[in-house]
Order: C-alpha cells, then sequence, then structure tokens
C-alpha cells in the first residue's frame, strides 16, 4: 500500500477512518498473546513469548498464561538461566537469555554474570532490533509509547523511528481511530488490520433474503405505524421528497398508508401554508405523469440539475415567457398574456411546461382533476365542500400557476442529490428510480460533509443490505436509523 499516495488522495486526517477500531483491538490483543488460544500453556511457551513479545513481567507473564504453576515455571526457566531478570522501563521484567545482549546494548541495562560468552557478543543494532520487535507486537503507536515501555528519551526513539521508516521497514502516518499524533506501524500489522477491517465492512453489506428488506422498508417509511396529523404528514413527506412517484397513487397508495387519517385537504393546508411544493417528473400516459414533492426549503438543495434547458416553442414558450415576467398567476391571466386563443391549447401548453419540471401549482386541485382523481373520490364519498365554480377556465387549470424556482445560490454541495440532511436517499434504498444515479466521485464529497457536520456518524450501529439482482443493477439499503434487523 503506497502510504503517500493514499495520503494524497484522502489526506491524512482521514486515513484514520480506514481501520476498525474493533479490528484493531482483536488484533492488539492477538499480538500480545491475549486471546485465549494464543497464551502460553507450557514453559517452553512463557520463554517463547519473551523471544516474540520482548521483556514481561510477572504480572504480564501470567496474563498471557493458561495453565496452573505459571510461578514455578518461571522460576525454573531461571533456574536453568533461559530467562533472567533485567532492569527496563523502571522495572525488573524477564528477558529471554537470547535477547540480554541487546538490552545491554540498546538500553545500558546490566547483565547477571556467568552467561555464555556466545550470548554476549554485541549487537550491531539493538536499539532498531527492540523497537521492530515492539512494532511487531503493537498495533500503530507513537515515539511517546516505546519511550515509556524501555525508559528512554522520545527523541531518542524519534530518531530510531525515522531510519527504520527510510529503511522501509516501518509505516509512518496516521491510522488509530481518535489519534491526534503520528504513528508507526509494522507493514504485515497493519496489512491484517487492513484486512479484519474490511471483512467487517463486508459482513456489514452482506446480502439479506428479501423479506428483511421488506420489513426494513415497511418500518423505514413507517407503515402501519397509525401516525395521524400534519407532522406526521410533513415528516412522510419529508422522507419522500425527490422520489418520483405517479400523480394518480400519491393520494390513493402512498400517503395514506403512512397517516393513518390522511386527506386530500391536509396536503392542501401544507400546500398553501408554502411548506410543500410538487414538481412534475414525466408524463405517463394521457392522463398520468411522475411527480415528486418536496419541502419548500429543500427544492434547490435536493432536484437533479436541469442537464440543458428545452427549448421551448409557440404557445409553451409564450405561457413561459409570461410566468417568468409576471410570476404566479391564475389561468385566466395566463391566458390573456400569452396570447389567448383556445383555453384548451393554454392548459396543453401548461402540462406541458409541468412535465418538463418547469411549472407547478400552489394546490394539487389540478393535478387530481388531470389524473381523474377527484372523480374517483367523490363516486366513493360524495364531499359537502363541492360547489358549482361561476369561472369560465377549463379542467385542470385551478390554482394559481408558476415557475418552479431553481435559480437559489446553493454550494457545489448543497446542489448535490443526497446532500443537506441525512434522510435524502427517500426509502434508504439507492436505485436509477429515484430520479438520480449519482457516481462515486459525486457522492464522496457529499457523505464527507456529512461526518464532518456531524449529520452521519461514523459510530452509530449500521447496516446494509444488498440484493443480488442482474448485472449492472446495484441496489442497497443504508442504515442511518440506528437499529438491527431481526
Amino acid at each position: 500500500m503506497d502510504q503517500a499516495q493514499l495520503r494524497e488522495l484522502l489526506g491524512d486526517a482521514e486515513l484514520r477512518d480506514l481501520l476498525d477500531l474493533d479490528a484493531l483491538a482483536d488484533i492488539e490483543r492477538r499480538l500480545q498473546r491475549l486471546e485465549e488460544g494464543y497464551k502460553a500453556r507450557t514453559a517452553d511457551g512463557i520463554h517463547d513469548l519473551l523471544l516474540r513479545i520482548g521483556d514481561l513481567s510477572s504480572e504480564e507473564i501470567l496474563e498471557r498464561s493458561a495453565f496452573a504453576g505459571v510461578e514455578d515455571a518461571v522460576a525454573a526457566l531461571t533456574r536453568d538461566r533461559r530467562i533472567v531478570l533485567l532492569p527496563v522501563g523502571g522495572e525488573r521484567r524477564y528477558v529471554a537469555v537470547e535477547d540480554v545482549a541487546r538490552y545491554r546494548d540498546a538500553l545500558g541495562a546490566p547483565i547477571p554474570a556467568g552467561l555464555p560468552e556466545s550470548l554476549l557478543e554485541p549487537v550491531r543494532d539493538a536499539a532498531g532490533d527492540l523497537v521492530m520487535r515492539f512494532a511487531r507486537s503493537h498495533g500503530p503507536f507513537t515515539a511517546a509509547h516505546v519511550a515509556t515501555r524501555y525508559g528512554l528519551g522520545v527523541a531518542v526513539v524519534a530518531s530510531v523511528l525515522q531510519r527504520l521508516t527510510e529503511a522501509e521497514r516501518l509505516i509512518e502516518g496516521e491510522f488509530r481511530p481518535g489519534g491526534t499524533e503520528r504513528e508507526w506501524v509494522d507493514a504485515n500489522v497493519l496489512r491484517s488490520l487492513r484486512s479484519r477491517s474490511l471483512a467487517k465492512l463486508r459482513q456489514e453489506v452482506e446480502a439479506v433474503e428479501g423479506d428483511a428488506l421488506g420489513r426494513f422498508l415497511m418500518a423505514w417509511h413507517g407503515i402501519g405505524s397509525k401516525r395521524r396529523g400534519l407532522e406526521a404528514l410533513l415528516d412522510a413527506i419529508e422522507q419522500l421528497q425527490g422520489a418520483a412517484v405517479p400523480a394518480s397513487v400519491l393520494e390513493r397508495d402512498i400517503l395514506p398508508v403512512r397517516v393513518d387519517d390522511y386527506s386530500p385537504a391536509m396536503l392542501d393546508t401544507l400546500m398553501a401554508a408554502g411548506e410543500v411544493v410538487w414538481v412534475g417528473v414525466e408524463r405517463l400516459g394521457e392522463k398520468d405523469g411522475r411527480i415528486a414533492l418536496y419541502l419548500t426549503d429543500h427544492v434547490a438543495r435536493l432536484r437533479p440539475p436541469v442537464a440543458a434547458a428545452p427549448k421551448l416553442e409557440g404557445r409553451v414558450k409564450a405561457v413561459r415567457d409570461y410566468l417568468a415576467t409576471h410570476g404566479a398567476a391564475f389561468f385566466a391571466a395566463i391566458r390573456e398574456g400569452s396570447g389567448a386563443g383556445f383555453p384548451a391549447d393554454t392548459v396543453e401548453a401548461l402540462w406541458e411546461l409541468v412535465w418538463m419540471g418547469l411549472v407547478t401549482n400552489d394546490t394539487l386541485h389540478p393535478l387530481r382533476t388531470y389524473t381523474g382523481a377527484s372523480e374517483s373520490r367523490r363516486a366513493r364519498r360524495p364531499s359537502p365542500a363541492r360547489f358549482r365554480s361561476r369561472r369560465s377556465s377549463p379542467r385542470a387549470s385551478e390554482g394559481r400557476w408558476s415557475l418552479v424556482d431553481t435559480v437559489t445560490a446553493t454550494t457545489a454541495t448543497a446542489s448535490r442529490p443526497g446532500s443537506g440532511t441525512k434522510n435524502r436517499v427517500p426509502s434508504g434504498v439507492n436505485t436509477p428510480v429515484m430520479g438520480f444515479e449519482p457516481s462515486g466521485s459525486a457522492i464522496r464529497p457529499v457523505i464527507r460533509s456529512w461526518s464532518t457536520s456531524t449529520t452521519v456518524r461514523s459510530e452509530e450501529p449500521r447496516f446494509m443490505i444488498r440484493l443480488n439482482r442482474p448485472s449492472g443493477v446495484n441496489s442497497s439499503v443504508s442504515g442511518l436509523v440506528p437499529r438491527p434487523l431481526d
């Protein structure tokens, strides 16, 4: 792994996010032989511990042993001169007899008399050997950690670490999650940490059965939650905003299952209060089309950017120009201001602009008339509020029409789909039908902005669900709500 290139791509601070804290703790316990399956079980095992880890106190040997009579085993190894006690880091620790020369040359530790001359030969790089063994038995560490362990000055240790880094025996960087200082790590240890961290991430995106996805989506959307009132409706719209849904089913199938007492008057109230707007997405046949609901303050941030302005001609262009000049207007004024003529021509021009995403209305009444939803609703349940209009406006032209305001100044990040709040993916499922297909390069800055603004916290419990789909179709569920699946 080329650390320089990695830092250039992600920045030093974000290298810490590449390692999983739990995986790091597991690796360190194994490297220190604290896991049950790695502990010493015989006297020879204790000797091997000292060769692999280095100097250990009596308490540290006990922590790393899993058999009765550890004290007797240590005493026997000492009598046999296989291990010796040396002053290291301000306390007496056991050292394998093969390492006494290293501790003498690196730390100036006095060695007991009577040892074979073959074990007392000078060591070429005693300090480097001790630091490398420390690195092989620990996760990412700082110079201060090594200095404290061996009772050396931080400057002395830093010079040794710099030399080992230049020799490509250690890797320098910022690795430990939550750390603030420069750290060093052995390449093999870092490789193991990376593998375990990736394994944990793969478990989080492990594919599950479709019924698990179904349970998640039902809970995510609050279907069957029995919530009531305008606040519940606002919450549902906030979660659905930006999703392109057929207008004919919006008030029949989508909103009623999320809001127990839903009625069209509730959505009209929110629109009249300026809380919600709707925008056309595409026409579906002659009497239907996909629309998207938005909270008014979120339209500019959440609407997918239009690649190029459509070319307008004739009555369509005249209607658009009139609205751009005069602002919101009722049908009669729009018809007169765009050249009069047959009312049906103006209605058709308005709806062409609607399905281009350029024009909207301050009520859903014309959309209900357009799709025939108002007639089917009256057929099921007559409304006492019906009246006979005294105006001559044609059907599907009710309300006040205006251009969709997409000129709001926003930052580059805020204008990307998915920016601003944590529930930008309306259903928790990111698929092409949601109205946008962001690439990795487009989404990465958004995720980064969420993290830095604490909108999304990396320590929150989270999960992902991946469906097995045909090649080229990618669906995933991101656990933005911190609760597990059954």
